[in-house]
């Protein structure tokens, strides 16, 4: 007899085969660890990252105080001082279908192909995940977002990139490349990798 749904008729409930105790899931998802909230903020920090987790970044209404800036990261090493130089990172875009992409090296390039606008509906919304960035090896990273450049241009963004450097990195600073981040929320999450 084959079965094609499962119901009562077919499930052997004797002590030999019924399930006791508690049930679990396995486990592997992200879990919240964190938030903060912007509020004309030169830097959004966070400098609690442990080895054995890949860490994700969601960021939300993120407004910024200058027009045409973009969003950036680094990554710091233990105290924390952040690394300025050695990052391969690399994002592209499209902008009203348009197409296009750049590279950069002095920092991870989290906000996007284009630069944000500052209006009220310009905000950016978007996540970066960190594989294992506590590991002494590379940072590896990659990141997608969804924002107004300061035309009012639609603009969805992704890329990634790494350290080029095999160290440590237990803290990350967001900060944009002019003014200050005025408004929007980070939250923190982790997985474990193992």
């Amino acid at each position: 007899m084959s079965i094609t749904k499962v119901n009562a008729d077919v499930l052997d409930l004797t002590d030999g085969y019924a399930f006791t105790g508690a049930v679990t899931g396995a486990g592997g998802g992200w879990e919240y660890v964190s938030k903060v909230s912007a509020s004309t903020s030169s830097t959004v920090d966070f400098t609690n990252m442990t080895t054995g987790y890949d860490w994700q970044y969601v960021f939300e209404q993120i407004a910024i105080s200058d027009d045409n800036a973009h969003m950036r990261a680094y990554f710091g090493v233990s105290g924390p001082t952040y690394r300025t130089s050695n990052y391969v990172s690399r994002v592209g875009g499209i902008i009203n279908a348009a197409e296009g992409s750049t590279t950069v090296t002095a920092y991870a390039s989290v906000g996007g192909y284009s630069t944000q606008g500052n209006a009220d509906t310009e905000q950016q919304t978007g996540e970066l995940i960190l594989i294992d960035p506590v590991a002494a090896r590379h940072t590896n990273f990659y990141h997608s977002n969804y924002y107004e450049n300061g035309d009012s241009d639609a603009v969805f963004s992704g890329g990634g990139g790494y350290y080029d450097g095999d160290e440590a990195h237990p803290a990350i600073r967001f900060y944009v490349s002019a003014g200050t981040i005025s408004s929007g929320t980070f939250w923190q999450y982790r997985r474990p990798n193992a």
